[in-house]
This record gives C-alpha cells, structure tokens and sequence, in this order.
C-alpha cells in the first residue's frame, strides 16, 4: 500500500507544534487520509481538541518546511492506497468466476467503495439535502465569487469562466488564438500562481517559452527568438525571468504533434495529483482528432471535446479549448462542438480604422449574456493583450449611430462591473428570496 510513515508523523508535528497551522490542517485533512489505526486516531483526537495520542507519537519529529506540499502529497498518497484498494477488489470479484452476474459486481464495488470512503456514484440527493448545499453555496458565492479571472479586461465577466467549466475559443488561421491564450496563462498562471498547464500540440517549449518572457519582460519575441537583444533588454528579460521564476505555476509541455485526447486527459489528470490543477489550456482540437482513426473527422471532435467537458467537471478545472474557423466562420470540423462548451469566442481581426488590433464576439454563454462584443489590443511585438472598454461604441460612432454606440458602451460598462469583486456590502443589497416562491398559491 502507497505511504509515508515519516510525512504522517511530521504533519501530526506540525497540528501539535504549531496551532495556528492546526486549523489549516484540520480542514484540509481527513482521518482517512492516514494509512496508520493510531495516526487516525490521533488526528480525531486533534479534531476534537485532544492532543495527546498525536503528542506521544509525534514527539520527536520535525514538522514539514513546505506546510502545504506536504498536505498535497499526503492527499495524493491516500487517493492511491483507494485506487489500489478499488483494483483488488476487481481483481478478486472477476477472478476465477467469482461474479456470476454484473450486479453481484457492482454489489461488491459499492460495498468496497463504502469501506475506502468513496461516495456512491450517482446517488441522488433528497430536497433537504441539495436545498441546504444549494443555499450555503450560494451564501458562499457572495464572499467569495468562484469566477476565475482571466486577465484579458471585459473577457470574464463576459462568460464567467468557472472550475468546471469548458470554455471555447475559436479563430482562423494567424490570427491571434495562441497568442490570447498565453496570455490567459501568463495572467493565471505566472503572475497570479493559479496551477495551470498549458498543452501544446504544434511549437517546440522554447518557442512557447519565448513568447512568455517577451509578455513577461516587455521584450520583443523576434530579439529573443533571433538573438539580437541589447544589453539593456538582456538585463530586463534576465530580471523578469529572476522575479517570475519562484512564484510561476505555469506548466508547458513539448510539442505533442500527435497527442490523442486520453493522453491530454492523462497528463491533466497527473497535473492535478501533483500540482493541484486549476486551469487547463488546449492548443488546439482539430490537432487531436487525427487519432480517431474509426470516426469520421466531426465525431473525433465532438467526442475529444465531450472527454474534456467531463473533464473539467470530474477534476473540478477550467478548461480553454483553441479551436479553428473555417472561412464561413465556423467552427472547423464540426459546429456541434459549441453544444458541450459552457462559452465560446471568437476572435477576429477588427475593422480597419479601430482603436483595437482585435475583436471578440461571445458567441455562447450558458450562464451570461451571448452576441457581446469585447475589444482586445494584441501588442504585435510583445504579444501582450489588453481589453479597451474605452473604445465601446466607436466603431458605431463613425457610422454616424450613436444612439446604439451608447448602448454599447453601457452594455460593456456591466460587464467589467461584473468582473469587480462582490463584497459584502453589495451581498446586503440583494433582495431577500424565498426557495418556495413569493406567495402560497404559487405553483
């Protein structure tokens, strides 16, 4: 069985040793998480103020430098020791006959899922249940709004990209996908140090790498890729490199030409054990569907992006699917990706004459507003990408329509107060909603 005798005792050290930790652990920990009788007993022990038992074993260890990787490794382990304890029991249930029928199997999984911890899967909730996880959800959105922040201004509070979510964003050939994608990644993943990983199907790292320290340095990539920085640029892109390099949660991988969609799903899955996966960015479907040799070319579509919905959902991510448009600007491959997507963008070249390089129209947004329009400035040299709420209404002022310009620019105005944190004196604004409806009549 997977364990670490040593980290138990050492994370018991640091509950005893240290209380303002205590609270932190307790939380994050389960008695079940421990492999030893004795270690989980101490830790309900812990649970219930009585530090005694966890004293006595942890007496003469030191408690872990890096508090919460080694909560992380603790958890991980557990999670295998249940898998193992999962594997034995198919094992020996399907061995030599042992199952006559599949439900006599499934009566012994969900015995066996019972005895490790595990939930039944698929169990439904009865009203009091889902009423009360519902309502406490929802207080607890009010504190603290489970949007991620993307770091392109007007794109979250367009879509509400939250865990568990896919979210689609589409645009033609050289125009500015990866480059909006990366700086959705710079933004989370190096200057917020959300867990994000970001896969990559069609550049080598290095040429990835360079794109993120020109967004880091404000150096242009093609003097980084061709070598040609003066000294002053060397400095500021050796500085960033040097400020980013311990706090970065961002993750790249190699160029997987020819990656299917369960070796994606596998290296998120490994990136969740490990690193507490938030954020996963796929660069980009149609590259994943030529392995789906048996399906025709739409199906290997909608079925990669039906694994990565589930996903997001079973890992509890964001997930940021790029995808192509043809020259009808569709979806390439298959339209019938947008129905598995939670949002979708496209990104497009703006008209001629306007203050941004870029455009992104909502195309879907199952819990938002769609046909919202986002102007995005890409910076051709640095690629650094930056939203120009400004700029609403512009292009429809100098058509001579400024009473739509106005609504435009208020429509706009609404979305970035959406993205503004919800604090608790606008939590007190909301009015008072009953679960029953407003009156006893009401059906």
């Amino acid at each position: 069985m997977p364990s670490d005798i040593t980290l138990e005792l050492e994370i018991l050290a640091a509950a005893v040793q240290d209380k303002s930790a205590r609270g932190f652990l307790l939380s994050r920990i389960l008695p079940s998480d421990f492999s030893e009788i004795q270690h989980r007993r101490a830790w309900e022990g812990l649970g219930k103020g009585d530090t005694a038992l966890a004293e006595k074993l942890a007496a003469r260890t030191t408690p872990p430098v890096d508090i919460p990787s080694a909560v992380s490794r603790l958890k991980a382990l557990a999670e295998l020791r249940k898998v193992e304890a999962i594997s034995r029991t198919a094992l020996r249930a399907l061995s030599n006959g042992a199952v006559k029928r599949p439900e006599q199997f499934l009566e012994q999984f969900c015995r066996a899922a019972a005895k490790i911890g595990l939930p039944p899967s698929g169990a439904a909730m009865p009203p009091a249940e889902w009423m009360k996880k519902g309502l406490e959800e929802a207080c607890r959105r009010g504190l603290s709004n489970p949007v991620i922040e993307l770091g392109v201004r007007g794109l979250s509070g367009a879509v509400l990209p939250e865990p568990g979510h896919l979210l689609i964003i589409a645009g033609q050939t050289g125009k500015g996908k990866t480059a909006l994608a990366l700086n959705i990644a710079y933004s989370c993943g190096i200057e917020r140090s959300i867990p994000t990983l970001y896969v990559n199907t069609e550049m080598g790292w290095h040429e990835l790498a360079f794109r993120l320290f020109s967004l880091m340095s404000g150096v242009p990539v093609t003097k980084i890729r061709t070598g040609a920085m003066s000294p002053g640029e060397k400095e500021a892109l050796e500085r960033s490199v040097e400020r980013f390099s311990g706090e970065a949660a961002l993750s790249i991988t190699d160029a997987l030409p020819w990656a299917d969609i369960n070796e994606v799903a596998a290296l998120a899955r490994e990136a969740k054990l490990w690193r507490g996966l938030k954020i996963l960015v796929v660069d980009y479907i149609q590259r994943l569907e030529d392995r789906a040799r048996d399906l025709e070319s739409w199906q290997a579509l909608i079925l990669a992006t039906r694994v990565l919905k589930s996903l997001a959902q079973e890992l509890n991510i964001l997930v940021i699917l790029l995808a192509q448009l043809n020259d009808r600007r569709q979806l390439a491959g298959s339209t019938g990706m947008l129905r598995e997507a939670d949002a979708a963008v496209y990104l497009e070249e703006a008209p001629e004459g306007s203050p941004a390089s870029h455009m992104l129209y909502v195309e879907k947004a199952r819990h938002a507003r769609s046909n919202v329009k986002i102007p995005v400035d890409i910076d051709p040299e640095t690629l650094r990408a930056k939203g120009l709420p400004e700029m609403a209404g512009a292009c429809e002022k100098q058509k001579g329509k400024k009473k739509k310009g106005k609504q435009r620019k208020a429509k706009e105005e609404e979305v970035l107060r959406a993205e503004a944190p919800f604090t608790e004196e606008d939590w007190n604004r909301l009015p008072a909603v009953s679960l029953f409806g407003d009156s006893a009549g009401e059906n």
